[in-house]
């Protein structure tokens, strides 16, 4: 993007064509790299990841079989479950879809920051505020509102409540039809998850929403200083050599 970026400016100045061949290549070779980079990126830490969470999942299952059956009296078998599947399954999001990518953007923030605030200053002083806009108070302010007293939803504060039932009722279906009871109890519940999951939707498309335009609204910003100051003799609009 940076030497694109620079291949445009400084083809609008209308130099000899032999000044550009070095950009055009490196752009194309850029872009076609950014593809296999990107898929390479995807193999390796997913790999590493998956590779962990085998052993995660060996060291759980070790230390339960210590305490079990005794130690486990209390604990009822669908949140058993959730603990052993989906808990350990939770943990690849913290790597591949928190870690890594806000490490990769406060590399990659900071050094575009640096780099736009040496060829212009008030450019980088833009850049660097629409960044932390967008990656900061954005999905602060999209994150959804708790839907319990204690803070969070239903569902994530019971996840053996979905694993608990459905053994149950496939071994008493003729029960079943007879006492529609639990069958209350769930159709009761379903409207309330409904509208959990509803919010949580909402909130995801609201940041969604909210960082393209923050994205938008900084580059636009960016380049309208960024010209201002090429018309005014304050930049040329590349580095001195």
């Amino acid at each position: 993007m940076a030497v694109s970026g620079w291949l445009i400016s400084r083809a609008s100045e209308q130099p000899p064509v032999l000044y550009l061949m070095m950009a055009v290549t490196a752009t194309r070779a850029f872009g076609i790299g950014r593809a296999v980079f990107r898929y390479a990126e995807r193999l390796v830490s997913h790999d590493a990841v998956l590779r962990m969470l085998a052993d995660l999942r060996v060291s759980v299952y070790r230390r339960l079989e210590r305490i079990a059956p005794a130690g486990l009296r209390r604990t009822r078998r669908g949140d058993l479950l959730a603990r052993l599947v989906q808990d350990v399954d939770a943990l690849q999001d913290y790597w591949l879809r928190w870690l890594l990518p806000v490490g990769a953007a406060l590399i990659v923030g900071v050094a575009s920051a640096g780099f736009t605030a040496w060829l212009l200053p008030e450019a980088g002083a833009v850049l660097a505020v629409g960044l932390l806009v967008a990656g900061v108070a954005v999905p602060a302010a999209a994150v959804p509102s708790p839907a319990g007293p204690s803070g969070g939803s239903p569902r994530a504060r019971h996840p053996g409540d979905r694993r608990r039932r459905p053994p149950a009722r496939l071994r008493r279906t003729d029960r079943r039809r007879c006492a529609p009871g639990p069958d209350r109890a769930d159709a009761g519940r379903r409207p309330r998850l409904t509208s959990i999951a509803s919010r949580q939707a909402a909130a995801t498309a609201l940041g969604a929403g909210l960082s393209a335009l923050v994205c938008g609204l900084t580059v636009a910003a960016a380049a309208l200083v960024g010209v201002r100051a090429v018309g005014t003799g304050g930049s040329t609009g590349w580095p001195s050599p």
